[in-house]
Protein backbone atom coordinates (compact mmCIF):
# COMPACT_ATOMS: atom_id res chain seq x y z
CA UNK A 1 0.00 0.00 0.00
CA UNK A 2 1.35 3.23 -0.85
CA UNK A 3 0.74 5.64 2.27
CA UNK A 4 -0.14 9.32 1.98
CA UNK A 5 0.32 11.76 4.79
CA UNK A 6 -3.20 13.34 6.64
CA UNK A 7 -1.24 16.36 7.72
CA UNK A 8 -2.27 17.61 11.26
CA UNK A 9 -3.30 21.13 9.93
CA UNK A 10 -6.46 19.03 8.13
CA UNK A 11 -6.71 16.93 11.24
CA UNK A 12 -6.67 18.95 14.25
CA UNK A 13 -9.01 17.27 16.73
CA UNK A 14 -7.44 14.22 18.98
CA UNK A 15 -8.04 10.91 17.17
CA UNK A 16 -9.69 8.60 19.22
CA UNK A 17 -9.30 5.80 17.09
CA UNK A 18 -8.88 4.78 13.89
CA UNK A 19 -9.54 1.67 10.75
CA UNK A 20 -8.78 1.62 7.40
CA UNK A 21 -11.08 0.07 4.87
CA UNK A 22 -9.98 -3.71 3.35
CA UNK A 23 -9.12 -2.46 0.24
CA UNK A 24 -7.36 -0.04 1.75
CA UNK A 25 -8.97 3.53 -0.22
CA UNK A 26 -10.36 4.37 3.45
CA UNK A 27 -9.65 5.82 6.34
CA UNK A 28 -11.54 6.53 9.10
CA UNK A 29 -10.93 8.79 12.28
CA UNK A 30 -13.16 9.13 15.36
CA UNK A 31 -13.20 12.60 16.80
CA UNK A 32 -15.26 13.18 20.03
CA UNK A 33 -18.72 12.98 18.47
CA UNK A 34 -17.39 12.82 14.89
CA UNK A 35 -16.37 10.57 12.71
CA UNK A 36 -14.53 11.48 9.44
CA UNK A 37 -13.53 9.21 6.56
CA UNK A 38 -10.39 10.14 4.15
CA UNK A 39 -9.34 8.72 0.95
CA UNK A 40 -6.13 7.38 1.34
CA UNK A 41 -4.96 8.26 -2.38
CA UNK A 42 -5.37 11.65 -1.73
CA UNK A 43 -5.51 12.33 1.72
CA UNK A 44 -8.88 14.14 1.30
CA UNK A 45 -11.82 14.32 3.61
CA UNK A 46 -14.24 11.97 1.62
CA UNK A 47 -17.16 11.98 4.09
CA UNK A 48 -17.76 14.50 7.55
CA UNK A 49 -19.79 12.62 9.55
CA UNK A 50 -20.54 15.19 12.41
CA UNK A 51 -22.38 14.49 15.80
CA UNK A 52 -23.19 11.17 14.96
CA UNK A 53 -23.00 9.92 18.90
CA UNK A 54 -24.56 11.78 21.95
CA UNK A 55 -21.24 11.18 23.41
CA UNK A 56 -17.60 10.09 22.43
CA UNK A 57 -17.48 7.70 19.34
CA UNK A 58 -14.89 5.11 20.60
CA UNK A 59 -14.68 3.01 17.53
CA UNK A 60 -15.14 3.03 13.51
CA UNK A 61 -14.61 -0.15 11.91
CA UNK A 62 -15.14 -0.78 8.36
CA UNK A 63 -16.90 -4.50 7.84
CA UNK A 64 -17.73 -7.02 4.14
CA UNK A 65 -20.68 -8.08 3.02
CA UNK A 66 -18.97 -11.03 2.17
CA UNK A 67 -17.03 -9.85 -0.40
CA UNK A 68 -13.78 -8.07 -0.80
CA UNK A 69 -14.62 -4.56 -0.56
CA UNK A 70 -16.85 -3.07 2.26
CA UNK A 71 -19.85 -2.60 2.08
CA UNK A 72 -20.40 -1.07 5.71
CA UNK A 73 -19.10 0.76 8.54
CA UNK A 74 -19.89 0.21 12.43
CA UNK A 75 -19.27 2.99 14.82
CA UNK A 76 -19.62 2.70 18.62
CA UNK A 77 -19.75 5.62 21.48
CA UNK A 78 -19.73 6.34 25.09
CA UNK A 79 -23.78 6.64 24.38
CA UNK A 80 -23.71 2.82 24.15
CA UNK A 81 -25.21 2.76 20.58
CA UNK A 82 -23.49 1.28 17.79
CA UNK A 83 -24.76 2.64 14.58
CA UNK A 84 -24.32 1.02 10.94
CA UNK A 85 -23.57 3.18 7.61
CA UNK A 86 -23.64 2.64 4.29
CA UNK A 87 -19.99 3.56 3.05
CA UNK A 88 -21.60 4.28 -0.71
CA UNK A 89 -24.13 6.58 0.73
CA UNK A 90 -23.01 7.45 4.07
CA UNK A 91 -26.70 7.20 5.31
CA UNK A 92 -27.37 5.60 8.50
CA UNK A 93 -28.93 2.10 7.99
CA UNK A 94 -29.16 0.71 11.59
CA UNK A 95 -28.89 1.38 15.02
CA UNK A 96 -28.89 -0.62 18.15
CA UNK A 97 -28.40 0.40 22.39
CA UNK A 98 -26.10 -1.88 24.17
CA UNK A 99 -26.73 -1.84 28.22
CA UNK A 100 -25.09 0.67 30.35
CA UNK A 101 -22.63 -1.44 32.56
CA UNK A 102 -19.49 -2.76 30.23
Amino acid sequence: MNTKEIRSDKCTDKVINMDISIDESMLATCHNKDVRVWSAQTGKVISDLKGIHTDLVTCAKFASSGGSTDSIMVTTGRDNSVKIWDVRTWKQVGTTFTHSRY
